[in-house]
């Protein structure tokens, strides 16, 4: 992630196995990663940071 967008809000998509990473405020797209799975949030429960690790772990 380039430096200019570390702590800005973005938004994340997926489209067609591309997983598109945007910055909330311009919707200029700051990064792309085609991915294999897709971790759906359906317990409220989770924590962010456990989201986070793992999809960290599927980007590499």
């Amino acid at each position: 992630m380039p430096l200019v967008y570390q702590s800005a809000r973005v938004t994340v998509l997926e489209d067609q196995g591309i997983l598109r990473i945007s910055d909330l405020g311009s919707g200029d797209v700051i990064a792309e990663h085609a991915v294999r799975h897709i971790i759906k949030n359906r317990d409220p429960s989770l924590l962010v940071e456990r989201l986070e690790n793992d999809l960290g772990k599927l980007l590499g």
